[in-house]
Order: C-alpha cells, then sequence, then structure tokens
C-alpha cells in the first residue's frame, strides 16, 4: 500500500504535559477501541481492577472522566498506561490522535488535525507549498464497495489541480472563486457519471462580478454552525458574544481595519490546503464533491470572522488568539460526527450554501 501525507506531517511530535490544551485533560472524551478494552479485561492486579472501573460501558467505550480529565494522567500529565503497560496497550485514539487516515483503494492518506495545537502550529507555520509525500507501508489494500477507481483517479487530478492554485500568485480572492467554480462543475459530472470528463478538468478563473454583499447571509452560516452538538460550552459562550457584538455595530469598518493590519500569520490559505487535502477525496465515496468546498469556504469564513470579533474587542489579533480560534472551532466542528452529518445534509439543502451566495462573503472578506 502507499502512504499519502502532507510535506509537514514528520514535523509532528505531541508536546505532552507543555500542552495547554491537553487532549487528555481539555474535557475532551477519551474513546476506546474494542481490542483494548479487551486486553484491559485481562490486566491483573489493582491497575487492572482501576482499569476497568474507570471504563463508561453505556454507549462507545470510553473513560470516565475525573474533573474533565483522564482518569490515568499523573500530576506532570503523563499517562499511567503508557508506564505501566506501555504505549502498545494504549487506545488507538489516544496513539493516533491527532493523525487521521483515510483509504482509497490502494493509497491510505493520513494527516493531523487542527483541534491539535501544536498539529495547528505546525500547519499555520509552515513556509513550503503545499505537497503530497509518498511512501510504501506494508498494509494490505482497503477494499470498499463504495469506492471507484475510475472517480478516485479523476478527483485526484482536480485536486492536484487546486493545490497549484493554492500555491500560485493569485489573490486569495480568485482561488477561492476558482475552488467554488470547481465545486460546482465537477458536482455536475459527478451527478452525470461522467467520471473520464473529470479527468480532463483544467482550473480556470472567470472574472465576474459577485452578487452584491449581505451580511445576513454571514450571519445564516453562523446560525447553521451554532445550532449543532455542542462540545465545550466555551465555544457557545465564544459565538453568542460574537454574534452579539461584531454584526451590530460597523462591521465595515471592523472588517477594514482588520484588513489593513495585514496580519502575517493569519496562514488562510494553509488552511484551503488543510481542507482539501483532508476531505475532498472524501467525495470518492458520497459523491459530494461541491459539498466538500461548501465546508472548506464556510469555515474559512467563520474563522475569520472569530478573528475579526478579537480584533474589534481588543484592538489586536495577536498569533496565540488566532490559533486558539483554529483550535476551538476545528475541536467543535471536526471532531463530531453528528455535526459533520449534520453540516452535509445543510450543505444539499440549504440556500446559502451555494457558488454565488458564498463568493459575495468572500469577496467581502478577502
Amino acid at each position: 500500500m502507499v502512504l499519502r501525507i502532507p510535506h509537514y506531517f514528520d514535523s509532528f511530535v505531541c508536546t505532552a504535559g507543555e500542552c495547554r490544551d491537553n487532549c487528555c485533560y481539555g474535557g475532551w472524551q477519551i474513546d476506546l477501541d474494542e481490542d483494548t478494552v479487551e486486553f484491559y479485561k485481562s490486566v491483573k492486579g489493582d491497575f487492572g481492577d482501576r482499569l476497568r472501573a474507570s471504563i463508561d460501558y453505556t454507549d462507545t467505550y470510553c473513560f470516565k472522566l475525573e474533573n474533565g480529565g483522564c482518569p490515568f494522567l499523573d500530576d506532570d500529565n503523563l499517562c499511567h498506561i503508557y508506564k505501566e503497560l506501555g504505549p502498545e496497550h494504549m487506545g488507538v485514539v489516544c496513539t493516533q490522535f491527532p493523525r487521521f487516515s483515510e483509504y482509497y483503494g490502494h493509497y491510505k492518506e493520513t494527516g493531523i488535525g487542527l483541534a491539535c495545537e501544536e498539529a495547528a502550529r505546525i500547519i499555520l507555520e509552515d513556509t513550503k507549498p503545499f505537497h503530497i509525500v509518498e511512501r510504501t507501508i506494508d498494509e494490505e489494500e482497503f477494499e470498499d464497495e463504495e469506492y471507484d477507481d475510475l472517480l478516485c483517479k479523476g478527483i485526484e487530478k482536480v485536486r492536484n489541480c487546486l493545490f497549484d492554485v493554492m500555491n500560485s500568485d493569485m489573490e486569495f480572492a480568485d482561488k477561492l472563486s476558482v475552488l467554488l467554480d470547481t465545486g460546482e462543475y465537477i458536482q455536475e459530472l459527478i451527478n452525470r457519471n461522467d467520471y473520464k470528463a473529470i479527468l480532463e478538468y483544467v482550473p480556470r478563473y472567470v472574472n465576474r462580478e459577485a452578487l452584491p454583499y449581505e451580511e445576513a447571509d454571514i450571519m445564516e452560516i453562523w446560525d447553521t454552525y451554532d445550532s449543532m452538538e455542542v462540545l465545550n460550552v466555551e465555544w457557545t459562550e465564544f459565538v453568542k458574544d460574537l454574534t452579539a457584538s461584531l454584526h451590530k455595530d460597523d462591521y465595515v469598518r471592523n472588517l477594514s481595519g482588520f484588513n489593513k493590519e495585514n496580519y502575517p500569520f493569519t496562514g488562510y490559505d494553509k488552511l484551503v490546503c488543510y481542507y482539501l487535502f483532508r476531505y475532498l477525496l472524501q467525495s470518492v465515496y458520497d459523491h459530494d464533491f461541491a459539498g466538500k468546498i461548501y465546508f472548506m469556504t464556510a469555515n474559512l469564513i467563520l474563522i475569520k470572522e472569530m478573528d475579526i470579533y478579537i480584533y474589534k474587542r481588543d484592538g489586536m489579533l495577536t498569533k496565540e488568539q488566532h490559533m486558539e480560534c483554529i483550535h476551538m472551532f476545528s475541536r467543535e466542528i471536526e471532531y463530531s460526527t453528528d455535526n459533520l452529518d449534520t453540516l452535509s445534509e445543510e450543505f444539499l439543502f440549504s440556500n446559502i450554501f451555494c457558488k454565488e451566495r458564498l463568493e459575495s462573503i468572500v469577496r467581502t472578506l478577502f
């Protein structure tokens, strides 16, 4: 099997106890896989008893948190299971997070997620043009009846073209326009089952006048995202304060002031590449290519909104605050299957998620 990873992947090393929002104690649900639970059932002695007493068996297997943290953290925020049983007997989530993986035929794609502050730092601070690295690994090919090799080859080709667009010297808003156009065009080909035509795709920029910007459109996106499952109460409070403040005063003035600062650390282009790598090929299975582009665009819009709100509130935006916005947003949206499923439905049926309305927002914000 061939492994595909982002070029920055090998730079990631868990910072463990130095992490400010450690995934072991930040209120995260710590899921356990069945193989790990079965092994824990066999561990003898006091530690085995403690393991079994700490597992919640009611729904999916997970640890019962203590004060928002894993019950096996020591005073230095290090893992008792690691020390007692070794890393090979930690759960899959514990050993793999923030890594994510998807399988496409004889390819496995693995990256690091923005919900981890160290992973987000690596992604945002990287200075190289985005590219994918391939290496051979000793894993069996993944078989799935939903997988279509021709469709996958086409979407791979399109994704590589979009990476080239993002690495070009085009204006950022123009790049996003190309991506939105591509989302609509490729979706039409998928709907017609014209997979061969996808292989012939060439990105193009169409210079056209965007629809008039409506501030209510951004609020409609916020309403969609704010109506989903809440994983962290801080998210709810932040969004409530943002929507109550940012969109009641002179929004255009705040946006203009933020853009004039030209903060060098925002890395919005790097976020686009992250979303393209992580999600676009998933349309091989669900056939919703346009939805992946809408997801990327809406996420980008809301992350910039979060930045603008902090700029308005504090008179400035620090790099640390920007990183925290991305980290909080990713944790709330990307790490809830229910939230991702809800958004997928919205991208299919909600009128706000279309090329024209999203482009009008993009042209205003960026």
